[in-house]
């Protein structure tokens, strides 16, 4: 398996670029800008084992920050003041867990050891407070861990809104938000799959899907819902299975994981006995 990152442009003529700007022979994906949008966080088993790593947002500059002992990192996203970046792996003795490292790199701390899978983890806009899904459950913790979770509601996936007011959430392959101080739930988007959609301050962006058809980058407007076709993206464009999407806060550009190459070998063991 290769996964690369390729970069796209949102803004007057929206173009995909033809080469990846994140890409090795091994998997590079899951990639997430940083909140000024300067540099992206991405993971990557080049260096022999899964590991999470920072770049320039042009793709230069790629430097290892994070690896957890016998574990595989995943949805590394970073926090509201650009310093940290949390992530789950797996753990011998709990399952999976959420980490935080700092961006310069640095031993990851963990700050979740609940018995089962703490995932996808993501940061509250005023650094308090990092939602994980577990459980088929959207749950929030201090980001210090040093207190029980707090169980937000039935989903998995999340982020807050970038002025902090809605957590939007994955739930039955749909899109929902509540109030982050709490409240009444609503659907926002349905035939969104947890892996489509991404942020920015303005709008919701997600791949649609259709069958026997080019996927499209669609962006619905956060105060109307009014949809508008980003891009039509190339019918050869694969996805690999954990997060396809992220957009910048201001909606300059995005970043696509997708599946580069794919392929298996046979080979034969001669003289067994």
């Amino acid at each position: 398996m290769d996964t690369d990152v390729v970069h796209i442009r949102l803004r007057d003529k929206p173009t995909m670029d033809a080469q990846a700007i994140i890409a090795s022979t091994f998997e590079d994906r899951e990639a997430k800008y940083s909140p000024d949008g300067t540099q992206i966080v991405f993971n990557s088993t080049r260096s022999g084992e899964p590991a999470v790593w920072r770049a320039n947002s042009d793709g230069t500059n790629q430097i290892l920050i994070g690896v957890v002992g016998d574990g595989v990192p995943g949805s590394p996203r970073w926090t509201p003041d650009g310093q940290s970046v949390v992530f789950d792996a797996s753990s011998n003795e709990t399952g999976s867990d959420v980490y935080i490292v700092s961006a310069e790199g640095g031993t990851p701390r963990r700050i979740t050891s609940q018995k089962g899978h703490e995932q996808v983890p993501s940061v509250s806009r005023d650094g308090q407070w990092v939602y994980y899904a577990s459980e088929d459950s959207v749950w929030k913790v201090p980001l210090t861990g040093v207190a029980a979770p707090i169980r937000v509601t039935q989903g998995h996936r999340s982020l807050e809104s970038v002025d902090g007011r809605w957590l939007y959430f994955s739930r039955n392959n749909s899109v929902w938000r509540v109030p982050a101080a709490g409240g009444t739930e609503e659907l926002f988007r349905p035939n969104a799959g947890v892996n489509t959609w991404a942020l920015s301050a303005e709008e919701l962006y997600v791949i649609r899907e259709v069958p026997g058809q080019a996927s499209q980058l669609i962006a619905s407007n956060l105060q109307t819902r009014q949809d508008r076709v980003v891009l039509e993206l190339p019918s050869s464009l694969v996805f690999y299975g954990a997060v396809w999407l992220d957009v910048r806060t201001d909606g300059q550009s995005a970043l696509i994981s997708f599946v580069a190459r794919d392929e298996s070998d046979l080979v034969v063991v001669e003289g067994v006995r």
